[in-house]
């Protein structure tokens, strides 16, 4: 999750930069109407993504039951792999 946020994020403020028509470039003029763009991609696509977040987050509980489920399976799943390897 963290390499492609790492990988997403900033090429998805980039795209987002050039959709409000922002120029990062030195010396570039951009218009308000870009400035306005730039600042509200800063204010706002955090907030957005971050609800987005939550959102995911309440429709996906997890109970104690199924995360012991879970973390039982992880374990049978390790035993599985460590038996399957060659001795040294």
């Amino acid at each position: 999750t963290t390499k492609v946020a790492v990988s997403v994020g900033p090429w998805l403020a980039l795209m987002m930069l050039a959709w409000v028509g922002f120029d990062a470039a030195p010396g570039a003029r951009n218009e308000p109407g870009h400035l306005l763009g730039l600042s509200l991609v800063y204010a706002l696509s955090a907030p957005v993504f971050f609800t987005l977040a939550v959102i995911l987050v309440l429709r996906y509980p997890i109970t104690e039951e199924r995360h012991s489920r879970m973390r039982a399976a992880l374990a049978r799943r390790r035993v599985r792999r460590e038996a399957a390897q060659p001795a040294d």
